[in-house]
């Protein structure tokens, strides 16, 4: 790639404060400085999105060995806590998975392992070992960094409480999943029937 052109791409990303992109094609056009600056941006919004592993990855880039070090352990503890609540919810629903395997699944497929189980127990209407499963799906894809298949499996476990018919669980799920609009609406929505429901009493 010729240098003018990684050039304009790079000011393009920093623009859209993509600093991944930035600091790649920096690195492309042979501006050191710029893209170790940008690998320490992009590291920076992976730890507070809570992926201590990309973190890790990009301080590296940046030459910041401490800040890697510390995203690293940050990671390792992140996801002993995962597995750790990942083995309870599933014990809690009579699917009993070791620490070992959780974390050999975790490992090799991040949370989609569950995510699989999950829906094999929406298939067969199993809808409280579904929730519960797409659930630690959802811990298992933060753990690993991975914001959409997290939000995903949140907003699962939200459709399989609403079968349920447990509202304050439906919340907690689109809570987490981070969706603002929806939940704000579902809220006015349950304020006004509990209101109109006052005024029928």
């Amino acid at each position: 790639m010729p240098k003018e052109q990684a050039m304009k791409d790079a000011r393009d990303a920093e623009r859209r404060k993509d600093y991944f992109w930035a600091a790649t094609y920096y690195d492309r056009a042979g501006e050191t400085e710029k893209a170790i600056e940008f690998w320490e941006k992009a590291a920076q919004e992976c730890e507070k999105e809570g992926s201590y592993e990309f973190a890790h990855s990009y301080y590296i880039k940046a030459a910041n060995f401490v800040k890697a070090d510390e995203a690293i352990k940050k990671h390792e503890e992140k996801k002993e806590k995962a597995i750790n609540q990942v083995r309870e919810i599933m014990g809690d629903i009579g699917q009993q998975k070791s620490s070992e395997k959780i974390e050999a699944e975790f490992k090799e497929r991040s949370g989609f392992q569950l995510k699989e189980e999950a829906e094999d127990f929406e298939k067969k209407e199993l809808y409280n070992n579904a929730a519960q499963t797409y659930k630690a799906s959802a811990i298992l894809f933060d753990a690993s960094g991975s914001p959409g298949e997290t939000s995903k499996s949140w907003r699962k476990y939200a459709e399989m409480q609403l079968k349920l018919g447990d509202t304050a669980e439906v919340l907690s799920g689109l809570e987490k999943a981070g969706d603002g609009k929806i939940l704000l609406a579902i809220k006015k929505w349950l304020l006004r029937n509990t209101e109109e429901s006052k005024k029928e009493r």
